[in-house]
């Protein structure tokens, strides 16, 4: 990394860093927001970057069709983004659910916000996540990982906005009316600090 994010780099076999820290359920409302690089976005189909691995997994990964999508375990189960970035391009990437809809928003950092897809399937849940790496936990996507947030509320796009424009060097924790950020890693160093919001 540069000072502020951490590399997880694939040519020792699988690297990649776990939790066992949350449970929300399938159907329940939390946004997944990190930011990410790679000197070589066009990496092996179905390698993942964040990966939840309860009994309604998912990943962020690179679809077999090249771009960036959300894989489920259950079909239907996909949000696709039709989009790769750039290679050695910090960007930012979201996945939202409310327990009604299901979103994925990619955006390239200097860019406005991009939702790339969305969809009323929302059977994902997240219990036991890996980020770095697929469900199966053997593709490592080989990149600078830096400011990952999970929440357990849908954050609007407003909020979306205050972490996409904070980039991808700090962690931003976003104001009222969101409730509680689950998690805030500084991913510097390979040091993990969780930071939680009281609730008023």
């Amino acid at each position: 990394g540069d000072g502020f994010s951490a590399n997880i780099d694939n040519s020792a076999g699988s690297n990649y860093l776990f939790t066992n820290s949350f449970d929300q359920a399938a159907g329940s409302a939390y946004t997944v927001s990190m930011w990410f690089r790679s000197s070589n976005m066009s990496q092996p189909a179905q390698t993942g970057m964040f990966s939840s691995i309860g009994s309604n997994n998912w990943q962020l990964e690179i679809a077999t069709d090249s771009d960036i999508g959300v894989r489920q375990s259950v079909n239907p189960g996909e949000l696709n983004s039709d989009f790769l970035p750039a290679n050695d391009t910090w960007t930012h990437y979201v996945f939202v659910t409310d327990g009604a809809t299901s979103k994925l928003y990619v955006t390239e950092d200097g860019n406005t916000l991009t939702l790339r897809d969305t969809d009323s399937v929302t059977n994902f849940d997240l219990v036991d996540f890996r980020i770095g790496v697929n469900r199966a936990g053997n593709l490592t996507y080989d990149g600078d990982y830096a400011s990952i947030a999970i929440y357990d509320t849908a954050l609007t796009d407003d909020e979306l906005n205050i972490l996409l424009q904070a980039g991808p060097e700090a962690i931003t924790l976003v104001p009222e009316p969101s409730t509680l950020a689950l998690l805030g890693i500084g991913l510097a160093g390979l040091c993990l600090g969780g930071r939680r919001r009281r609730r008023r």
